[in-house]
């Protein structure tokens, strides 16, 4: 293996064995990830000085099933949707603390109100949304584990399997296709 030096104008090259060249390319991918480290360092505690005046808020769900986490239990999002960037400071940022308490950081956006703490309960219908968003989440993420008890994890494992399998419309659904089928050829457009 031949390797140019570059500053040079490739006007040395140095023989190396195939073991050697291996270890100078580990060494360089090492000392490459120590830069990258330093790199997301600074770039986080840049973060964490803009992100000092945001929100909290805090969910209590009070429902018969729970909160799930992972080996990743922390999530980004971003309101409204789109890619999310992972130093971006508009993120939402959420963490389950336990089986029924969630918390999130909230983007400042009324400066009149830094470092604003609201709390909130969910029950029924809400708590279940919360519940199943939050669990979707931290499976989504998950790099080799979900955590929680069997009860949530069986619930779970449930919804998947239901997601997979595939919907029929109901009777009522189909009646409303029929009706807008209906209206689109009277309107010409079918």
């Amino acid at each position: 293996m031949k390797l140019f030096s570059v500053r040079e104008n490739f006007s040395k090259s140095f023989d190396f064995e195939g073991d050697r060249f291996n270890e100078i390319i580990t060494e360089y991918e090492m000392k490459a990830r120590e830069g990258q480290v330093v790199t997301q360092l600074v770039a986080a505690l840049r973060l964490s000085k803009i992100r000092m005046k945001d929100n909290l808020g805090i969910v209590k769900v009070e429902h018969d099933k729970n909160f799930i986490t992972s080996d990743n239990p922390i999530t980004l999002s971003k309101i409204g949707g789109g890619n999310v960037m992972p130093f971006d400071p508009g993120n939402l940022i959420s963490l389950p603390l336990n089986e029924t308490h969630k918390l999130t950081l909230y983007t400042n956006l009324d400066k009149d109100q830094a470092n604003f703490i609201g709390k909130i309960k969910h029950e029924g219908e809400m708590a279940d949304r919360e519940i199943l968003i939050n669990n979707f989440e931290q499976y989504k993420q998950s790099e080799r584990f979900i955590i929680g008890n069997q009860n949530d994890l069986s619930n779970f494992e449930n919804f998947l399997k239901r997601c997979e399998q595939p919907i029929e419309p109901s009777e009522e659904l189909n009646k409303r296709f029929k009706k807008i089928e209906e209206i689109a050829r009277k309107l010409g457009l079918k």
